[in-house]
């Protein structure tokens, strides 16, 4: 009998192999490989071991093992015989074993298809192209609607997995949370009472807010793929569609953009205020909705990102150069004409400035001159035309980054059986 106080040590072969499965079990993973588990055991430990491994398949994990022991096959629901040089000469159940090697014990097998692989391996494929084409005419009936059912399995799946891994991360979790309403505040720091009123500071103002809202979907992302690209290499080439998983990313770091973003603009609105007035829904909700998108963008273009590297570090490293880029071409800092007029249509930031700024009516505001006296009014930028049409430009736009910024990280994913371990 085992006790707490025995060290693993002292047990037996069996008791030290159960004794490392049980470690294993700590974790509660779905997926277990074992190289020869029952090996110098005597027959009443190896009996238990392999009940103890098929009540663990029962109860909805798979155990996948490799042995050379016959004893006990009986128990597997799926056995594979390999033959010399990687030659597979079958995969069924035990029963089929029988039938297929016309042999009443399975050690038989062992001498057959040492002597002759090749043989049975061309049996065994040629059984394989019967059965396909007797159910060919079943698989080309099936239902489109089951394909798609299977893809909305992988998204929930997917989507359950990375919500776990997320809420697991408390501390991160945390940290992106609070990010957000920490921002707004210290936007709202260097405000000085002209917010909506004046444009200088209404247009820095938005402008601030369109960077915090870029920064946020960036930390949320960049790292994502890269972090797990070994696990999705392996789910790839087991069946994994990669549309599915680009998906279910972008929904899950969608709920934590919408999180943010209400955190951001209620915080933003809160302490430094809104426009009079909206264009289409009302003020808060349209700074919402541009804020979420702006968010979600970014992120979009961070799981791109993510996807181009295989360290999760470096990826990290270039999250700077990715903000650089939106605050040169934004229109804020400097005008935009010519090639840096032409560059702006790939930063996510001009078209959120372009958003907010809409809202805003920014070409309606008085500048910090004219406040004093000076007879001098600011042209009118075509950027903040304050028209439901130009809203709706703007933020289609930002759709778009998050439209081709997907397509582009499937693109780049496909290539993923190649990379080296």
């Amino acid at each position: 009998m085992i006790i707490s106080e025995t060290w693993v040590k002292n047990l037996s072969g069996g008791q030290k192999k159960r004794a490392s499965i049980a470690v294993e079990l700590l974790s509660d993973p779905n997926l277990f490989f074992l190289d020869e588990p029952v090996s110098g055991l005597d027959p009443g430990t190896e009996r238990n071991l392999m009940k103890t491994l098929k009540s663990m398949a029962t109860s909805g994990k798979t155990v996948i093992f490799v042995t050379h022991s016959t004893l006990n096959l009986h128990l597997c629901d799926k056995i594979i015989f390999m033959g010399a040089g990687g030659n597979l000469c079958f995969c069924g159940t035990y029963q089929e074993a029988l039938r297929f090697f016309e042999v009443e014990d399975v050690v038989d097998v062992y001498n057959l298809i040492t002597g002759d692989p090749q043989t049975y391996r061309e049996k065994y494929l040629n059984e394989l192209k019967q059965v396909s084409k007797s159910s060919g005419q079943k698989t080309s009936t099936m239902p489109k609607q089951s394909k798609r059912h299977g893809r909305l399995l992988q998204v929930a799946v997917l989507c359950k997995r990375h919500l776990h891994i997320m809420l697991n991360d408390r501390i991160r979790l945390l940290m992106l949370l609070l990010q957000a309403p920490l921002l707004a505040a210290l936007i709202a720091l260097v405000s000085d009472g002209q917010q909506f009123e004046q444009y200088e500071m209404t247009k820095s103002l938005l402008f601030a807010m369109s960077c915090s809202a870029f920064w946020v979907g960036i930390l949320n992302s960049i790292q994502e793929i890269c972090k797990e690209r070994t696990i999705l290499k392996r789910e790839y080439m087991t069946g994994l569609r990669l549309d599915c998983y680009i998906f279910s990313k972008t929904l899950v770091v969608g709920l934590m953009c919408a999180i943010q973003s209400f955190l951001l603009t209620s915080v933003f609105v809160l302490l430094v205020g809104q426009p009079s007035q909206g264009i289409i829904f009302g003020a808060y909700p349209e700074m919402l909705l541009t804020t979420f998108l702006t968010a979600l963008a970014a992120s979009s273009m961070g799981i791109f990102v993510s996807s181009l590297f295989k360290n999760a570090d470096r990826a990290m490293t270039v999250a700077p150069l990715l903000l650089m880029p939106q605050l040169l071409f934004s229109g804020l800092v400097f005008a935009l004409e010519g090639a840096s007029k032409i560059i702006s249509w790939i930063a996510v930031c001009r078209f959120s400035m372009e958003g907010y700024g809409t809202i805003a009516n920014l070409n309606s505001l008085q500048t910090k001159l004219r406040q004093q006296g000076f007879q001098i009014e600011h042209e009118a930028e075509e950027f903040f035309i304050f028209s439901r049409s130009h809203f709706a430009f703007a933020l289609g736009m930002l759709c778009v980054f998050i439209v081709v910024f997907s397509i582009l990280a499937g693109i780049v994913l496909r290539n993923i059986r190649k990379d080296r371990n």
